[in-house]
């Protein structure tokens, strides 16, 4: 019977659509451990699950003991070649993600503000030669009825 904790590698290789090789040099070890790893020559040290865990967002204790769900974000994460992530990279990524959140909210009331003009705008409208209309949409609207 196979190790379960190299089923798991081997389901993780198969979903990430890398070659073995490809893999191994993601997670920082060699083919030739990885090969050793599947081939149940050796088992994985924990620091290679580890390893296999951040690298991937992988559940640490689904990969371990097929406990809970396989990602930690419901799917896997492939970095770029070369990339690890770790828990202080995630942390990092997290605070990125707020500020850009903050941004994206500072933008909406922007829109809504924007929004709400114009609407107090329109309001005033009574045709398209009204000063209210005049300038605000360069576009010929002769033909146009408001409802």
């Amino acid at each position: 019977m196979e190790n379960p904790v190299i089923e798991r590698i081997n389901f993780l290789i198969k979903d990430s659509a890398l070659s073995k090789s490809a893999f191994a040099t993601r997670v920082g070890i060699s083919a030739t451990a990885i090969d050793n790893i599947l081939s149940g020559r050796n088992n994985p040290q924990l620091r290679t699950v580890k390893d296999i865990s951040n690298t991937f967002g992988v559940n640490y204790d689904w990969l371990l003991s097929g406990q809970g769900e396989p990602y930690i974000n419901g799917k896997i994460i492939v970095p770029a070649k070369g990339t690890k992530t770790n828990v202080a990279e995630d942390g990092q990524l997290i605070q990125a993600l707020r500020e850009q959140i903050k941004f994206l909210q500072e933008d909406l009331n922007v829109w809504r503000e924007t929004a709400r003009n114009l609407s107090a705008h329109l309001g005033k409208f009574n045709g398209p030669d009204s000063p209210a209309f005049v300038g605000v949409f360069p576009i010929d609207v002769s033909g146009l009825r408001v409802a």
